[in-house]
This record gives structure tokens, sequence and C-alpha cells, in this order.
């Protein structure tokens, strides 16, 4: 999975992900936090779609062609493989929660930012298959910033980067 780099301003590590269309979540207790999994889960679910051929319900030429077997199966298969995550019903709220929906093509991260002066959850989304992502406040819904996948590969950018654009915008 991922890089190693942890925040420096969130401890809690643990996270889940949620498969739009699969009954169960997936929990992990260590790697939850966006700077390890974020990166990951995106290019798992680009996987997931590329190879059931799921990605191509957004091509105007092939409509009406459905994958032999959904990229949410192929996702979840590989959330079974890796020994990080569990499968459970989830009955905590965790500072790090993904969703991945692939029919509407989206991936939703609600997470804790954390910055010197205070602590705000926040929403970060995209489309799977596109490459700019926006940062939501969550109780206001208003957008705090744009962002490219280019500095969302960059170490530490949920810890350190991601709070200081929210806050100084």
């Amino acid at each position: 999975m991922g890089n190693n780099n942890r925040s420096n301003f969130n401890t809690d590590t643990a996270g889940v992900v949620e498969i739009a269309n699969i009954r169960r979540a997936f929990y992990t207790p260590t790697y939850g936090t966006p700077d390890l999994l974020f990166s990951w889960l995106l290019n798992s679910a680009r996987d997931a779609l590329e190879f059931t051929g799921g990605g191509q319900h957004q091509k105007k030429e092939t409509v009406g062609h459905k994958p032999s077997h959904p990229p949410e199966m192929y996702m979840a298969g590989l959330l079974l493989c890796d020994e990080n995550f569990i499968p459970a019903a989830v009955l905590k709220t965790y500072d790090h929660h993904y969703k991945l929906d692939f029919i509407a093509g989206t991936i939703q991260l609600r997470t804790q930012l954390y910055a010197v002066a205070q602590k705000s959850a926040s929403f970060f989304e995209g489309r799977i298959l596109e490459s700019t992502f926006v940062a939501r406040h969550a109780v206001t819904d208003r957008v705090l910033v744009q962002i490219s996948e280019e500095e969302i590969q960059k170490p530490n950018f949920f810890g350190l980067e991601l709070p200081f654009l929210c806050f100084h915008t």
C-alpha cells in the first residue's frame, strides 16, 4: 500500500472505506490517514474500473455496455486480500471515512483537518477518472480549495499542506 508518511497533526490512524453496492464497509485500524491511504485507494479504484471495463460506461460509443464483473466487487476483493482491512459493520464515526461510488465515478473522503488554531471537518472529493479534486467545509459545503492530483502525491499533503491551503484561502 502507499507510502508510510504519517501526519504530524493527526494521530488517529483508523479509517473506514465504504463501497457503494457492497454491504460491508472495510475498517483499517492503522492505515486510514489520507496521507497513507488516499492515493492508493484512488489508484486501486482506477485499476478496478480498467480491469472490469467499468470505466467504459462514461464513453458514448459504449452506452449500454455492462462490465462482466462490477468494479465494486473487484475493489472489495482487493481490500479483502489486504490484511490491513477488516470487513465490518461501522458503528462509530472515524476521522477518516472514504466512499467509493463506481456508478457515479466518485471518490469522497470525510476527514478532520487539523490546523494549529482549530480542528475542522471537511469533505475531499473528486471523480475517480479525473485529476482535480476539491475540499469542502463539512458544515457549510463551501468549496475551500481546488487541488490537482500532483499536489495530492506530495508527502504529507493531507496532514500539512491541505489544512494550510483550506484555512488560508
